[in-house]
């Protein structure tokens, strides 16, 4: 399997082609929304979207947007094509600056 560098915190990770922005687990598991409560994505059903929930609520209040942040970069949920959720780095910063 190939292996890339994960767009936020460059640690090695194997390579998603359907989904090449995504991030690394480690960074998945610092997901906030843009208020920096920590969110947390699941499958909705096996064949519809994702659902995410703030883990200070213990699953109880859902938050409703496939929008999250990593570092204060923008990043996006999605079903990945065999199953489970992947996030995914929206904009890529410029390696020039």
């Amino acid at each position: 399997m190939k292996t890339i560098h994960c767009p936020i915190c460059q640690n090695p990770k194997f390579y998603n082609s359907n989904c090449p922005n995504e991030i690394c687990k480690k960074c998945v598991g610092r997901a906030t929304d843009g208020h920096g409560r920590y969110v947390r994505f699941h499958n909705r059903t096996i064949s519809t979207g994702c659902i995410a929930f703030y883990l200070d609520a213990d699953g109880k209040e859902e938050y409703c947007s496939t929008l999250c942040y990593v570092s204060k970069q923008k990043c996006r949920a999605k079903a990945d094509k065999f199953g489970g959720v992947v996030i995914e780095l929206l904009h890529l910063k410029d390696k020039n600056g």
